[in-house]
């Protein structure tokens, strides 16, 4: 049977005075094809034959002292084959359904078939001849590397080895949608990357820069000393504690109409002060002046020094009262 394997021997039966006689041994077939070179052992396996392997055989043997050699009778092997059957048409991906440009395969199988096979795809509604092939093998396939709308229909194949023709049954393929759906759908995903990407780049070029903005004139703050009171005198509610008033200044990076040191002074009116009014006590707790300063840089001269008159100084008075 094809595919199977066959051993072959080759017996001889020597004369009581040869017995102890070295012998070669070597395998031929039709025409004369040496299958084995000259050999001490008088098998030869052939791991698997096939229905081209059919034929005469014959086996000779040499004595190595003597020279003499002889040739047996020829053997007329046989080769069987085994026809194909239970032919499957099947496709990938499964179920017959595939989408507009996607790789379509047909993959033609039998269950059983020795030797070389042709297998052969067809259009059942057209009666159309895709393609075939013709290999030792029960599977092969037929690839459409991108199907279309007019690949949808019913499909079939065929399988045979020479002992026989068998047939699949028909299989629906549908293909939906269109190539440039496809493209337009693989095109909106780059483009929905390369948007996702450039915000990012904006994002994280804003955002030091505003950092950097938001912190630009205060670089270095430095105490400023309160005016000075007497020993008496101690901070009031509402008023900062000593050391608590800061100012700044910055010249290197100062701009034009940014603020170059603010100043604040909150005082509460004295004794005298309540004297001269008409307001109760509990009023007076919290009767207050405020007096700010805040300076402001105007373009600098020519050396980058700020002079007097560069600078615009706005003022504000709060709780002013007057006698």
């Amino acid at each position: 049977m094809e595919g199977g394997s066959v051993n072959l021997s080759c017996r001889t039966q020597l004369p009581l005075e040869r017995s102890d006689a070295v012998l070669s041994f070597s395998f031929f077939r039709d025409r004369g094809v040496v299958l084995s070179n000259w050999s001490r052992s008088p098998e030869l396996q052939i791991t698997a034959v096939w229905r081209e392997d059919s034929g005469s055989y014959w086996c000779e043997a040499s004595a190595a002292v003597s020279g003499i050699r002889k040739r047996s009778l020829p053997l007329q092997v046989r080769v069987h084959g085994v026809p194909v059957s239970a032919v499957l048409l099947e496709t990938l991906p499964q179920g017959g359904h595939v989408l507009a440009g996607e790789r379509l395969v047909l993959v033609c199988s039998v269950a059983e078939g020795t030797g070389d096979t042709t297998f052969s795809w067809h259009r059942e509604d057209t009666g159309e001849r895709l393609g075939s092939t013709r290999q030792r093998s029960q599977r092969a396939e037929l690839e459409i590397p991108a199907a279309v709308g007019s690949h949808t229909g019913w499909y079939y194949c065929t399988a045979d080895n020479g002992l026989g023709l068998a047939r699949s049954g028909a299989l629906n393929v549908t293909v939906t949608g269109t190539p440039g759906n496809r493209s337009g759908l693989i095109a909106a995903k780059a483009a929905g990357v390369l948007l996702s990407i450039l915000l990012l780049a904006v994002v994280l070029w804003i955002y030091p820069r505003r950092r950097r903005n938001s912190g630009r004139g205060f670089p270095g703050n430095t105490a400023r000393s309160p005016p000075a009171t007497g020993p008496e005198e101690a901070p009031q509610a509402g008023c900062p504690a000593p050391g608590e008033l800061l100012w700044s200044y910055d010249k290197a990076h100062a701009g034009e109409g940014d603020l170059v040191y603010s100043e604040i002074q909150c005082m509460q009116l004295g004794q005298e002060g309540a004297a001269r009014t008409s307001r109760t006590s509990l009023e007076d707790k919290h009767d207050l002046v405020v007096y700010s300063a805040v300076k402001t840089r105007l373009p600098e001269d020519s050396a980058g020094e700020l002079r007097s008159q560069d600078e615009d100084a706005v003022k504000s008075y709060e709780n002013v009262q007057f006698a």
